[in-house]
């Protein structure tokens, strides 16, 4: 045969070496969760805020122009965006939370027909007091830990 046999040598060294490996791949299965984990609250962060800001342009469009073809095409470009980020929002988030911003966001095109413009601004309140509490609830602090 052209192989050499394994030495006890050579077999000590690999099984010193596989604790390293092991060591090496758990770090990095680590650091990938925490990363990934990172991302989410970065994006939970900035998407719950960008939602917060759409919700209050479109409170001040009502209470400037009432129930307008603008009103309107804000309201529509903010059920877009929560279409897609609802997606995202629904595999790091809890669903229970997600549905009182589902019921709000689908009275809102409703409420802006009514002849009550308090039901619309009430509504408008509802979504901004939920979008902040989704932030601050999924948030990574000793206060949501403990």
């Amino acid at each position: 045969m052209l192989h050499s046999p394994i030495t006890r040598l050579q077999v000590d060294r690999r099984e010193r070496r596989n604790p390293l490996n092991k060591l090496k791949v758990v770090a990095c299965l680590l650091s990938a969760i925490i990363i990934v984990i990172i991302i989410g609250q970065v994006y939970l962060s900035r998407n719950s805020k960008q939602m917060v800001q759409s919700v209050q342009d479109i409170c001040l469009t009502y209470e400037k122009e009432g129930d307008s073809q603008q009103t309107k095409q804000k309201i529509d470009s903010f059920l877009k965006k929560w279409n897609q980020s609802k997606k995202w929002l629904s595999m790091m988030v809890h669903h229970n939370e997600l549905d009182p911003i589902n019921e709000a966001s689908a009275r809102l095109p409703i409420y802006v027909h009514s002849d009550n413009p308090t039901d619309f601004k009430s509504e408008c309140q509802v979504l901004k007091v939920q979008f902040r509490h989704l932030r601050n609830a999924e948030k990574i602090d000793w206060e949501n830990i403990f």
